[in-house]
């Protein structure tokens, strides 16, 4: 990810998991990412791996043309299945 994709994933990466009330712990208990590398990814100091990013989606229920602000009016959902788990 080059200059304006990471800035929009590394803000939107927070901003999922901060509108869902998942904790940093949540995140890494559900996917395995280190609390470490989720709060480099949002702070855009990291980036994540493509299966990482693909394990985000996913918990958070996003889509991946939201995630990288190519449908900005794309909803947030989040995935059933993980919250009820």
């Amino acid at each position: 990810m080059d200059g304006l994709y990471k800035d929009i994933v590394a803000i939107r990466l927070g901003k999922a998991r901060e509108k869902l009330g998942f904790s940093i712990e949540d995140v890494e208990n559900e996917t395995g990412i280190t609390v470490k590398n989720l709060l480099l990814y949002e702070s855009g100091k990291r980036e994540p791996s493509l299966n990482e990013l693909g394990a985000l989606i996913v918990f958070y229920g996003i889509s991946a043309d939201w995630l990288f602000g190519i449908n900005p009016k794309a909803e947030i959902q989040a995935n059933v299945n993980v919250m009820n788990t």
